[in-house]
């Protein structure tokens, strides 16, 4: 059976379809996310927007007696994996304060990318305008304040309370705004101020995961282009990775800093590495002793992993889904990336920006990061979108 979307008429009636009330509010969210004291477990009036969103979505879909997307269906189920993984490790400690807040947090994180999977796939390419334009703005804003504003400490500047936390938004903006639909010279602002704005957090985390994002989309950039220009990139990239472990070899400050242990330096760079270690050996031990999970949350507030001290996080997001909901929970966010990359395109910034996240993901606890999979959702429909309305343009009859 056939239908008429790659006829003109077919076109015109994709054309008249209204934008919904959820796209602005998205807009919203997205640029206050950046903007309004944005917290890595603390709820803030981006949530609320996030929330709004959602509703209006659920709401829209109702009213237009639409069912559920392809993919939102596909993501849906290891979504419920998790869910499933946490709520067994729950048994391990019960239904406490931390484990109801991290469950409604996961919630939170899982209801945005649904609700942008169903709103935006597919949408004509002119509904993501407006949330792109608003990511631009937020990524110019939390950019220049990273780098201009002054302030006691290298790394802690913006709206943010966590510098790790302002690299991987800055990180994930640089790659959303790499393909999102906004002008080209709006599109190297955004990209500088979210480049800048990563080097002034002095993350690790979130340089390696622009590292990756960037370095896949050379890849693929690389197989398409001719044999000598694929030369002339190879040998770019050799030189840039010799230059790199120098300078960490060498421990050089590449920057000014305030104190022995933040900034460009080996002092640095040697606590961030160790400190690691030493949780992740913990965690592993945590498993072995509850390879079931003890529940959403526990691994800090019970304080399993530096007995003693205070509470702190894995800092590994597989191994945090491990030791708090198993094997299960895992297995159910490994479904969730592998989801998400067979619906992006092929060769796209969608994958690119999957295999950056995930390699950041090894490193800190990214999952309940609303902004992440909002941004993620719009880049892999967008592209999504585009393939369709280049199908549609060329006159094809889409199946």
């Amino acid at each position: 059976m056939t239908s008429t979307l790659g006829t003109p008429g077919g076109r015109r009636v994709l054309a008249a379809v209204p934008r919904p009330l959820s796209v602005p509010v998205l807009a919203a969210a997205v640029f206050i996310t950046g903007v309004a004291q944005a917290r890595a477990g603390g709820f803030t009036a981006s949530d609320a927007l996030i929330g709004g969103f959602v509703v209006l979505a659920v709401l829209e879909t109702i009213a237009g007696r639409r069912s559920l997307r392809p993919v939102t269906v596909a993501a849906l189920l290891p979504i419920l994996l998790v869910f499933a993984g946490s709520l067994v490790g729950t048994l391990a400690v019960g239904l406490r304060h931390w484990v109801l807040y991290d469950l409604f947090r996961d919630l939170g994180a899982a209801a945005a990318l649904l609700a942008v999977l169903q709103v935006f796939d597919p949408a004509p390419p002119r509904w993501f305008r407006l949330p792109s334009r608003a990511l631009l703005a937020g990524t110019v804003i939390v950019g220049f304040q990273l780098v201009f504003l002054d302030d006691q400490h290298l790394r802690a500047k913006a709206t943010f309370p966590n510098p790790n936390l302002a690299g991987h938004f800055m990180a994930t903006c640089f790659m959303a705004l790499v393909v999102l639909p906004v002008s080209r010279p709006a599109r190297i602002v955004g990209l500088t101020a979210a480049g800048a704005g990563v080097i002034a957090t002095g993350s690790f985390g979130a340089i390696v995961q622009l590292v990756v994002g960037v370095l896949v989309l050379g890849i693929e950039a690389a197989r398409r282009a001719r044999p000598a220009t694929r030369q002339l990139l190879t040998f770019a990239f050799a030189g840039a990775l010799a230059l790199l472990v120098l300078v960490v070899a060498s421990g050089t400050r590449l920057l000014p800093e305030q104190g022995e242990t933040t900034g460009y330096n080996a002092d640095h760079l040697d606590r961030t590495t160790t400190g690691r270690i030493d949780l992740w050996n913990a965690a592993v031990d945590q498993v072995v002793d509850a390879p079931w999970g003890i529940g959403p949350g526990s691994s800090r507030n019970l304080e399993v992993l530096r007995e003693g001290t205070d509470s702190t996080e894995t800092h590994s997001e597989p191994l945090a889904f491990l030791a708090e909901r198993g094997a299960l929970g895992l297995l159910g966010l490994v479904a969730l990336w592998a989801t998400v990359w067979g619906f992006a395109v092929p060769g796209g910034v969608g994958r690119a920006m999957i295999a950056s996240l995930v390699v950041a993901s090894l490193f800190r606890e990214t999952s309940h990061y609303r902004h992440l999979w909002v941004l993620l959702a719009l880049v892999v429909t967008y592209e999504r979108a585009v393939v369709v309305a280049r199908s549609r343009r060329d006159g094809a009859v889409v199946a």
